[in-house]
């Protein structure tokens, strides 16, 4: 909705200027900038907002935005006489595919008026041709209208290299595909008794389902639920999930990698097995490589390969002419928070191995590009840490459905137990409760707690006090300095304890935003927590470093007779759901060298019927360089991104040789993706 608001708002400039034209020579000596996307701004080889991007002042560049990119833009110089341009501003709005997008842009040039500019990309860069993109600037002629032809290259030698990451575990980048000694070993669990295992070797079960999960790149609901899973911590805040189960048909395997990496081109993921195991030194027959990669469409490329005495084999097709196994991949997370997952299905029939495959040799890798395309950007994400505890994060299936499913949420009891991971023990008081957030009272320090090791080994524990008047929860976690901040607390409290399906009129949702001080209760109406209602209730929070940790803790005072409760010490059905906002750890990958990007081409109109080329070089990890000619002078400028900010900066230096006056040129721009 948004991107088609601002295509129309793009597309009203243009025809609003086209009824207003009007005319102005010399404009290639006098304008700050172009005002086209990657002007003070940074586009990658597919039309990508991208710091390791392309960058310009006054030429354009073959690399077009697509759809759901779009740039605003700011351009002013000095040295402008009077009646000259002083400034322009821009609004880009991408259409089309990745590699062939198609760019409007609003113009206000100055005192000149309104005006717009089209550019199409014709092909991609390949192997062996630069992209090529043609353009027509100043559509209504209000200065100098002219088309141009331009292309863009990279230079500067390999792609970025990547982190590829292993399972088994302590295996980075040590996993050989040639060598299956270095594989861990899957057991199908049905087979698990008289499997021949090796001891030594990373082992993980797989279990029989009779439901196999969607293949759509999505962690859904219920469908890895009973798979067997391994966690593997490759890196400080990073981690891989791996995910077995099987049926009669297939072998189905899940990878997940939690991060701000984002997703996009160079992503992908290999599978290796080994039917049945059997230790071998070098691949054969009996050894199979599966490979998944996203290319630089956004699509799912798949290959197989069988091993052959020694070596891996050309792919092979099926006996229907179809791929070996299915896959699919995507940034969909478990379908609330998003990062890239991985799912494959392997046709057990089409494992040739001597006998029942009862053990089999096994490793995956999932490729992380240290550079390229992340479509998202890396962006900071949100943790839900919850009790019960294995409702938290992204482990869960239940992220979507646990708010609106009592039989989801664990129960504060009156009965003198031991806490389990769906229930905590109320603890009757007669002192009084300061709420204050700190938890410091005696009376907290003695009750019973469930704690639980939840998301990137952080320990959370949850307390229930209760006196006459009043229920107490306490909410405590320790989580690794730097990595999250805390953000808000809710608790579910379902008064009778009933555990349905749904949730009653008489159900209390009590929400407490830590970032504004702010508290609100809310009933079940609708088929959603939607309806506010009175409330007394009292919430704090407090936060302290203790070592090398961030204590974060939450107090809630509820006032038992907003409770619509049975008479006696019955059972509470209690949920509580912190929101953690995480900042994204640094990527633990290597980078290639430095890009640089040629730009060459030919137009008349701003160009004056020259031709114009420059070079951008990546200076830094955030910025820029530019040298350019562009029919008029050279210009030189330095393009950046400062860190935490969404803005660009450039500041250049026009005609520097040339006829005409130098010229200051200074821009801000705004990149974004919808």
């Amino acid at each position: 909705m948004v991107h088609a608001c601002l295509r129309s708002i793009t597309l009203g400039f243009v025809l609003l200027a086209i009824c207003t034209g009007g005319f102005s020579d010399d404009f290639a000596a006098r304008r700050p900038a172009l005002g086209l996307p990657g002007s003070g701004g940074m586009v990658n080889p597919e039309g990508t907002f991208d710091l390791t991007g392309a960058s310009h002042i006054n030429i354009p560049l073959a690399y077009t935005i697509h759809a759901k990119q779009h740039q605003w833009g700011i351009y002013w110089g000095d040295e402008a006489k009077p009646g000259d341009i002083g400034e322009i501003l821009s609004l880009s709005v991408g259409s089309s595919k990745p590699g062939s997008g198609l760019s409007l842009t609003a113009l206000h040039i100055g005192s000149e008026g309104f005006s717009g500019a089209v550019q199409k990309q014709l092909w991609r860069e390949t192997g062996k041709w630069p992209a090529m993109a043609v353009g027509l600037y100043d559509v209504t002629d209000r200065v100098d209208r002219g088309g141009y032809v331009v292309a863009t290259r990279r230079l500067g030698g390999r792609q970025p290299t990547g982190l590829q990451v292993w399972w088994p575990p302590e295996q980075v980048s040590v996993v050989s595909a040639d060598d299956p000694r270095t594989w861990g070993q899957l057991i199908l669990n049905h087979h698990a008794a008289s499997a021949q295992v090796e001891p030594a070797r990373p082992l993980l079960e797989a279990p029989e389902v009779t439901s196999p999960p969607h293949l759509d790149g999505v962690i859904g609901v219920g469908e890895w639920e009973l798979a067997g899973a391994q966690v593997y911590h490759f890196a400080p805040g990073e981690e891989m999930i791996v995910m077995a189960a099987y049926d009669e048909y297939n072998l189905y395997v899940c990878l997940s990698v939690p991060s701000d990496h984002g997703f996009g081109p160079g992503y992908g993921a290999t599978l290796l097995l080994e039917v049945p195991q059997q230790g071998a030194a070098i691949v054969d027959r009996h050894h199979y490589r599966y490979q998944v990669e996203v290319t630089h469409t956004g699509q799912v490329a798949r290959s197989f390969c069988q091993g052959q005495e020694g070596t891996w084999g050309a792919p092979v097709a099926s006996s229907e002419g179809e791929s070996m196994f299915s896959a699919a991949a995507s940034a969909g997370g478990d379908g609330a928070w998003r990062w890239p997952v991985f799912e494959l299905a392997v046709p057990l029939s089409n494992l040739d191995g001597d006998g029942e495959k009862k053990a089999l040799g096994f490793a995956v890798g999932v490729t992380l590009p240290a550079g390229g395309t992340y479509w998202g950007g890396a962006e900071k994400w949100v943790d839900l840490v919850r009790f019960p505890a294995d409702r938290s994060s992204y482990r869960s299936p239940y992220n979507q459905v646990f708010p609106t499913r009592p039989d989801l949420w664990g129960t504060a009891v009156f009965e003198d137990t031991a806490s389990t991971n769906g229930s905590v023990p109320i603890s009757v008081i007669t002192d009084e409760v300061k709420v204050d957030g700190q938890l410091n009272e005696p009376a907290w320090e003695q009750a019973p707690a469930a704690t639980y090791t939840v998301f990137r080994n952080s320990t959370q524990t949850v307390r229930v006090l209760a006196d006459d008047h009043t229920l107490y929860v306490g909410v405590r976690c320790a989580i690794s300095r730097g990595q999250q901040t805390h953000r808000s607390c809710q608790v579910y409290v379902d008064a009778l304890g009933d555990e349905g399906l749904l949730p009653r009129a008489d159900d209390r949702l009590y929400h407490f935003d830590a970032a504004d001080d702010t508290y609100r209760c809310m009933r079940w109406q609708n088929d959603s927590w939607s309806q506010p209602t009175p409330s007394r209730f009292q919430a704090a929070a407090h936060s302290a470093p203790v070592g090398q940790q961030m204590v974060d803790s939450y107090e809630f005072a509820i006032p038992l007779r907003e409770l619509a409760r049975p008479s006696g010490e019955a059972n509470i059905g209690l949920a509580v759901q912190t929101r953690y906002e995480a900042h994204p750890a640094p990527r633990q990958v290597q980078r290639g060298p430095a890009r640089a990007y040629l730009t060459a081409g030919w137009g008349g109109g701003p160009f004056s019927g020259h031709g114009f080329g420059g070079l951008s070089l990546r200076i830094g990890q955030r910025g820029r360089g530019i040298v350019e000619y562009d029919g008029a002078g050279v210009n030189v400028g330095y393009v950046t991104r400062p860190a935490g900010t969404k803005y660009n900066l450039m500041l250049g230096i026009a005609n520097l040789a040339g006829p005409h006056d130098n010229q200051i040129t200074i821009a801000i721009s705004q990149q974004s993706q919808f």
